[in-house]
């Protein structure tokens, strides 16, 4: 054997030298492989911005809308962006995902749902829903969330087979997707002057003031609990608005308080080139020697104040509106008028909520 070796002592050499090349060859080989599987493809719209792995392929590309197809499973996965009408873009995310289930229902019958979930969308975390459907041979989750004044929708469909192969892969190109939108602060682009409030001292009214009441509304998914002075009687029972009279007035005035919860946002309904908005419904000019005045009334939760007062056969009227901001595009509103009587300090500040939460189940 030693013989042999010595012998042959170059051609082994040789063999060696190409067994290292060949396996050398290899890994570089399965590494190139590996690495193309992996390549990531970017797609840069003005809309938005797509990653995704290069196993996928474009089938259709538009600024509203792009479809991919898997190469090989020919799984499928479409991605909307739907614009809301001026009506609906002060809906929350929970009653669009709602008319969003319903429709895909209506739409897809043979759709069995497995089970629907709040998420966090996209690595901005963005509050949304996820929603898992099934048919004999196809699974379809759908995940969708609100931006702005946009909803965006994925939907994500595959045999059974490879259903949960791909999902890793459609889950870094929902966590990756990036909507482009220019943020609207509605804040810097009103100009909210405020000053001061100035109460009318109303002894009267005030020395009658001496404990609270707790109501409740819920409208828009929100529930709110608040407190009000007890000298506030319910006028008409309505689980969506409040209306109360205040008891023992003096004859021939009128101080009476209502609440409504409004799908819009707190500086939109502060603001005088929005429709509706605060200012609305009053009739204010010199001849009734009218004022106004808005303030900040409490940090939390956000809370502005806006009063105004004039006069009507020089009898006095004031109407103060408090307006709680629950969410972006949600506001608490308390509403105080008088006739002929002022609305002193005091009953303002017995004015609190308690609480609000979002009820997405609510009807």
């Amino acid at each position: 054997m030693k013989e042999f070796l010595m012998k042959n002592k170059k051609i082994i050499l040789i063999i060696f030298i190409i067994l290292i090349l060949i396996i050398a060859f290899s890994i570089v080989f399965i590494f190139k492989v590996v690495q193309q599987k992996n390549i990531i493809v970017e797609l840069n719209m003005d809309n938005y911005l797509l990653q995704y792995d290069n196993t996928w392929e474009i089938t259709k590309k538009e600024e509203f809308e792009v479809n991919l197809l898997h190469k090989k499973s020919k799984s499928e996965l479409s991605i909307k962006i739907n614009e809301l009408e001026d009506e609906e873009q002060y809906r929350a995310v929970d009653e669009l995902f709602d008319s969003l289930l319903y429709n895909i229902q209506v739409q897809n019958p043979d759709y069995k749902l497995i089970y629907k979930e709040e998420a966090k969308i996209t690595k901005q975390c963005i509050d949304g829903y996820k929603i898992l459907f099934e048919t004999d041979d196809r699974q379809a989750t759908v995940y969708m969330y609100k931006q702005g004044n946009k909803v965006i929708i994925f939907i994500y469909e595959a045999t059974h087979d490879y259903f949960d192969i791909l999902l890793d892969s459609v889950n870094n190109i929902v966590y990756n997707f990036r909507l482009k939108e220019t943020q609207f602060d509605v804040k810097s682009d009103i100009n909210l002057e405020t000053k001061e409030i100035n109460y009318t001292e109303q002894t009267n009214i005030s020395n009658m003031l001496k404990n609270t009441v707790e109501e409740k509304i819920a409208s828009s998914n929100y529930l709110v609990e608040y407190s009000i002075p007890d000298n506030f009687k319910s006028t008409n029972y309505n689980t969506e608005y409040g209306y109360y009279d205040f008891k023992d007035v003096p004859e021939g005035t009128n101080l009476e308080l209502s609440t409504r919860i409004l799908r819009l946002n707190l500086y939109e309904y502060l603001s005088r080139d929005n429709i509706p908005n605060i200012y609305d419904g009053y009739i204010l000019n010199s001849y009734n020697q009218a004022n106004e005045e808005l303030d900040k009334f409490v940090d939390n939760p956000l809370t502005y104040i806006y009063k105004n007062n004039y006069l009507t056969n020089n009898e006095i009227n004031e109407n103060i509106e408090i307006i709680f901001e629950l969410n972006q595009n949600h506001i608490f509103i308390v509403k105080i008028s008088s006739e002929g009587i002022g609305i002193p300090e005091e009953l303002v500040k017995m004015i609190k909520v308690n609480s609000f939460k979002n009820i997405a189940d609510y009807r």
